[in-house]
């Protein structure tokens, strides 16, 4: 696993183009996902971009165990950071499976979610989701033209 995640800094480091501006602070991989966290103000369209050109996508956090890598890659960072769940219209529905929101692989199921307890219904649109080490990584909801940092799953060709 450690060379794995080796191998994951040495791809973004020698990676061409626009994300080549973006060098992870932390990076971990489990199993054949490598995660890594940019502390890199974007909103969530740019931070889905930059993901994108490094062959990956926004973070999904659809199990407890992914949930637990959270605390490794952003323990001591302060600030929030985007997560790979988006609403695009519409309002959050407390009733409906992940309030109505969609994961960036476009998935709408999770066996996992880490909501706060009080619920915010909030309809200006789009909404996104991002998680910070101050709120206990719980899923926030905001608007998607806000500037975070952000986490990321990347491909990695070993």
């Amino acid at each position: 696993m450690r060379r794995a995640a080796g191998l994951l800094v040495s791809l973004l480091t020698f990676v061409e183009g626009g994300a080549a501006q973006m060098e992870p602070c932390r990076a971990r991989c489990s199993g054949t996902r490598c995660f890594a966290a940019f502390h890199r103000a974007a909103d969530s369209t740019a931070a889905r971009d930059g993901c994108a050109d490094l062959g990956g996508h926004l973070m999904t956090v659809r199990s407890s165990s992914i949930h637990d890598i959270l605390p490794f890659l952003l323990g001591n960072l302060t600030g929030r950071f985007w997560i790979g769940l988006h609403l695009a219209t519409g309002c959050p529905d407390p009733a409906a499976e992940l309030r109505g929101f969609r994961w960036a692989t476009g998935e709408v199921g999770s066996e996992f979610t880490h909501w706060p307890a009080a619920f915010d219904g909030s309809c200006s649109s789009p909404r996104c989701v991002s998680v910070s080490q101050e709120d206990d990584f719980e899923w926030v909801q905001g608007p998607c033209g806000d500037r975070l940092a952000f986490s990321s799953w990347i491909r990695v060709f070993c």
